[in-house]
């Protein structure tokens, strides 16, 4: 059996079905007119119509990843990013020019991998609430986009302290 390709394609259902339906079983269900009032709004249903919403501001949290040397003379804060935020120096007038460098440049950097540990953690944990594997996450984030983990981070945070210290505890 085989059909004229110029022929109309029809298997002869439309016969079989009651007249005024369209076969897909939901003529039975009401249809409800959408109302408008005072409250409805074309543009913006979060708004009621005739009612003005003052602006929120934007909530921005800052936050920030702060180490402080031992004796505490000196704080360096990074963002979630690594970016150095602040250093806050007091009682420092014991170091010279190049001390005092070398022990910014430190704690600088001690917080700045702080912080990227923080934003390595904070995406495993929502990797892993969309369902992905938080060790396979983990370790494409430290091994492939250079984020430091949470432990190796205070690993190195405690191997500098140590170091950079002895020399004062002997």
């Amino acid at each position: 059996m085989s059909m004229r390709p110029d022929a109309p394609w029809d298997d002869g259902d439309e016969a079989d079905l009651p007249f005024g339906t369209d076969g897909i079983g939901l003529d039975g269900v009401a249809t409800y007119p959408i109302e408008h009032n005072e409250f409805a709004s074309e543009d913006d249903w979060s708004r009621a119509a005739g009612y003005a919403v003052a602006d929120q501001p934007e909530l921005r949290l800052d936050v920030s990843f702060t180490v402080s040397n031992p004796s505490g003379t000196l704080s360096a804060s990074a963002g979630i990013g690594g970016r150095l935020q602040r250093i806050d120096l007091t009682g420092v007038s014991r170091l010279n020019e190049v001390q005092l460098g070398e022990e910014i440049l430190e704690m600088a950097s001690l917080a700045s991998a702080k912080a990227r540990s923080a934003q390595h953690e904070v995406t495993v944990e929502l990797m892993r609430g969309l369902g992905q594997d938080g060790a396979g996450v983990s370790a494409l984030l430290e091994h492939s986009v250079g984020l430091p983990t949470y432990e190796s981070t205070n690993v190195r945070i405690a191997e500098v302290i140590s170091a950079r210290y002895r020399t004062y505890d002997d």
